[in-house]
Parts: structure tokens; C-alpha cells; sequence
């Protein structure tokens, strides 16, 4: 199941063990729910986490297409995650390029 969410289609839901599996597969870092209720800029998580350099990188990034969010698309670098881009309320996966993912357990 894991492997089919790291290269299926969209992101919705995920269980339990789903998501143990899969952060024991990819870099994960937690994130406070509070943190998610006042919304966190795409570009700055990106940075957070080592998916991109820097904000510059994130940015260009974002803008050539090469950012995912819960495996959909994402080309506005304006974009904010909040509550509601959780999958199933426990997680966000992040991919930058074909092979480079980041999931965000929410606590």
C-alpha cells in the first residue's frame, strides 16, 4: 500500500499502519496540528524540510511544476497548507521531482 502511494494517483485517505510504513520509507518530520490552523507556506515547509535548498529553490521549484502535494500538482507558490490538505487529518506528502519525498505527520 505504500508503495502505492508514493507512485499512484492522488493522495485521500491513509490508515494507521499505511502511514507507519510509510514514514518508516520516506524522511518524515511531525508538525503540531496548532501550526497547521494558522497555515504554513509550501515554500517555507519545503525549506523546513530539506526538500528544496532554500526558499529560492522551493520557489523555482514550485513554479516548473515539480512539486507535489498529497501526489497532486501544485504551480502556485503562494500555496498554504492548512487542516485541510491532511490526509485522513494525520499526514501531508510532499514530493519535489520524480523521487524526493517528505511526509508531515500531524500531531
Amino acid at each position: 500500500r505504500a508503495s502505492e502511494i508514493l507512485f499512484g494517483t492522488e493522495l485521500t485517505e491513509i490508515d494507521e499502519e499505511t502511514l507507519r510504513h510509510l514514514s518508516g520509507e520516506v524522511p518524515t518530520t511531525t508538525i503540531p496540528q496548532s501550526r497547521l490552523g494558522e497555515g504554513i507556506a509550501l515554500i517555507d515547509i519545503m525549506a523546513e524540510s530539506g526538500l528544496a535548498a532554500s526558499k529560492g529553490a522551493a520557489r523555482k521549484l514550485i513554479e516548473q511544476g515539480g512539486v507535489n502535494v498529497n501526489n497532486r500538482r501544485v504551480s502556485d507558490v503562494k500555496v498554504t497548507l492548512g487542516s485541510a490538505d491532511t490526509v485522513s487529518g494525520r499526514a501531508i506528502l510532499l514530493r519535489a521531482g520524480k523521487k524526493n519525498y517528505h511526509l508531515l505527520k500531524v500531531e
